[in-house]
């Protein structure tokens, strides 16, 4: 979730949005795997934008559950 994504939702009067707290694949899962403190502070900014704006958000844990057998 970029921070133009967020500020879009704000700008268009977007009161929540639902996103993949662990990504869509591979890369994304490794690095949550492999690089916890990077992942979280990925997240923590995510989550001090949204706060930022005003949106609120939904982090959805298993988007694609495909993604745990890559």
């Amino acid at each position: 979730l970029s921070a133009k994504s967020i500020r879009d939702a704000a700008d268009f009067g977007v009161p929540l949005l639902r996103f993949s707290a662990w990504g869509f694949g591979g890369p994304d899962l490794a690095i949550w795997r492999d690089q916890r403190d990077a992942f979280l502070s990925r997240l923590d900014r995510v989550m001090d934008q949204a706060e930022a704006e005003g949106v609120l958000l939904v982090p959805v844990l298993c988007w694609r559950p495909v993604s745990f057998c890559e």
